[in-house]
């Protein structure tokens, strides 16, 4: 073989080595700092995507105009590897108009535990409501500190939903 060949094919070997190092590929689920947030799906003609149906084509919204008397599903997904410990994080719930008008549960706290990395909001409509009435419910503590509340980002934090009743 070519002298010229061999000490190519060592050079760029050399270099394949010596340019990746552990820190480049830390693909691993540990890299990724845990947060936790509301994870409305909705198409574009306001349909809410109900479990199990998956599109990755949808982004999570930070409000929903809902026009339906039935229950309302609101996913709240926490970003992290398993977990060894159950999390509970509480949310605020606050509104416009008659606060008797509906129902949620679970009240004030969701959990976590496990593989189990999302729970389910249910708002459920017990009387009819005001025009214009707006539900806001924020994600305000985890029982584990290492966990964020939003999105790691600034642009659509998704830490609170509001709901807009038509």
């Amino acid at each position: 073989m070519n002298p010229i060949k061999i000490i190519s094919i060592a050079v760029l070997i050399l270099s394949l080595f010596t340019a990746c190092s552990k820190d480049d590929y830390q693909l691993s689920s540990n890299a990724v700092d845990p947060f936790v947030r509301f994870n409305v799906l909705v198409s574009s003609n306001n349909v809410q995507l109900q479990y199990p149906e998956v599109n990755s084509s949808l982004v999570p919204v930070s409000s929903y105009k809902n026009t339906s008397v039935k229950t309302l599903k609101i996913p709240v997904t926490l970003t992290s590897p398993t977990l060894k410990k159950p999390v509970f994080v509480t949310y605020s719930i606050t509104g416009t108009g008659d606060s008797n008008s509906f129902s949620v549960k679970p009240l004030g706290q969701i959990s976590f535990m496990g593989n189990q990395l999302t729970d389910t909001i249910y708002l459920s409509f017990d009387k009819r409501w005001s025009t214009k009435q707006k539900i806001t419910l924020k994600l305000e503590e985890s029982s584990d500190p290492a966990i964020t509340i939003g999105n790691l980002n600034t642009v659509a934090p998704n830490n609170s939903f509001e709901v807009n009743l038509d």
